[in-house]
């Protein structure tokens, strides 16, 4: 089996589910290998085929309707922009990058709720666009809980995680959505949340 991050955003059309396109490409693989297979958030079972807004191979971006009683069986908590779509990103800006990291799944007990992880941050350092790239400082990362990462870590996992940075208010701002990493060098390459329009559909000609 394989792993991928998602998030959920409530913008001011609908709850949303987010994830990159390749992490549901796979999915939809091993199920069609593996029947059983079944995608939860956190306790709470999730059809990812029914719930389907919108995807784009190109892009690598897959939304999702998600149902309020979804959201509080899973445990999670929705990114609340303050407006939609967020800022584009400013050269040098930090942001944080969220997942559930490969490299520490495990096997859970049923009813055992596997929090999100919350561990990088990096500075952006591209111009906005589609595809944009983020550098993870590791000589700069400080422990919240457990132990800081190696670095040129893994990231197998992350892909489909958030991307998002704090404003003024403290408020986060979903930026973009991690496709791929690339751990020797510390990149982590993102798609733009403002491919994402309010409802969940996928905006091709933005970019």
């Amino acid at each position: 089996m394989h792993s991928g991050s998602a998030c959920v955003v409530a913008t001011p059309r609908r709850l949303l589910g987010i994830t990159a396109d390749h992490v549901l490409d796979q999915f939809l693989r091993d199920k069609r290998d593996h029947p059983e297979v079944q995608v939860r958030f956190g306790n709470a079972p999730f059809d990812p085929e029914a719930a389907l807004i919108d995807r784009d191979a190109r892009l690598d971006i897959a939304t999702f309707a998600l149902e309020p009683r979804t959201l509080v069986l899973s445990g999670a908590f929705p990114v609340m922009p303050v407006s939609w779509p967020p800022e584009p990103l400013k050269k040098g800006r930090f942001v944080m990058l969220g997942g559930y990291w490969g490299q520490k799944r495990r096997i859970l007990p049923a009813g055992v709720l596997l929090r999100f992880l919350h561990f990088f941050g990096g500075l952006y350092y591209e111009p906005p666009g589609s595809q944009c790239r983020v550098h993870l400082d590791s000589d700069s990362w400080i422990a919240l809980r457990g132990s800081v990462p190696a670095p040129q870590p893994n990231l197998g996992g992350l892909s489909g995680g958030p991307v998002y940075y704090v404003t003024g208010a403290f408020e986060p701002e979903l930026a973009g959505i991690i496709v791929q990493g690339q751990a020797n060098l510390e990149l982590v390459t993102i798609h733009a949340a403002a491919c994402i329009a309010a409802d969940g559909r996928l905006r091709r000609d933005l970019f």
